[in-house]
């Protein structure tokens, strides 16, 4: 087992098809958080993290983490997908959150801790055992899908996705994406109030990411490079587009 300290103070971290596609290999990242909180999205999940909390990302699938440019102190746990999905099959998926104060969880935390010395006499042994409660985690969380879903978090958990989806459509906003999720807009408000946020800020921040990643392409590029740089200028909404 792999396992990275993340320190950074973005205002959000993107891994799109291009980033995926330079992996050299697929992992389940295991992020715990330290210090700070952090908004990780994927597969139509949103969850807010603070110290304790645990968020499972498939490296195959795109996600999205938001900081908001406040300092962040993260564990990221590499886990090996396809040893991974031969011992937890279906019960393991990226977008699964872990609430810190599972007791299941502080044993993760410990045991990461023990990984993170690298002291141990049997480091395989303690990477099993990780595995061995993670996979009790699993078993009990499968009992339990049964469970009514929070309905703000569906609907935060759509409206990320339409506007990860439709962000250059200058027709966009609001009003828009709370009628494709089938809602008013004071209902997509007060859905959004829950991941402290709102509809039009997280639309303003994807729009805004969208534009940063063209202009970090270019500012690495050399005289003469523009036609290299792997990106459809049609991406960027029309009030965005910069000569």
């Amino acid at each position: 087992l792999d396992v990275a300290l993340v320190r950074q103070d973005a205002d959000a971290i993107h891994r799109r098809q291009e980033n995926i596609r330079r992996d050299p290999g697929n992992h389940f990242f295991l992020v715990t958080q330290v210090q700070g909180t952090a908004l990780m999205c994927q597969d139509e999940t949103a969850e807010t993290l603070s110290a304790g909390d645990m968020f499972l990302v498939d490296s195959t699938q795109a996600s999205s983490f938001y900081y908001r440019r406040a300092l962040s102190h993260q564990i990221s746990l590499h886990l090996p997908r396809e040893d991974t999905v031969k011992r937890f099959g279906r019960r393991i998926k990226g977008g699964m959150m872990i609430n810190g104060a599972d007791p299941l969880a502080q044993a993760m935390y410990a045991i990461l801790q023990e990984l993170l010395d690298g002291q141990a006499p049997q480091q395989g042994h303690v990477s099993e055992a990780f595995y061995g409660v993670l996979g009790a985690y699993l078993f009990n969380r499968s009992l339990g899908e049964a469970s009514k879903p929070n309905p703000d978090r569906q609907i935060v958990n759509r409206a990320l996705s339409i506007m990860a989806q439709h962000y250059s459509d200058p027709d966009l906003t609001p009003v828009h994406v709370a009628n494709l999720t089938g809602g008013s807009l004071r209902r997509l408000q007060r859905a959004f109030l829950g991941v402290e946020s709102s509809p039009h800020k997280r639309l303003q921040h994807v729009r805004l990411d969208a534009v940063r990643d063209v202009l970090s392409k270019l500012r690495d590029l050399e005289p003469g490079q523009l036609s290299t740089i792997d990106f459809d200028w049609r991406d960027l909404p029309e009030n965005l587009k910069i000569g």
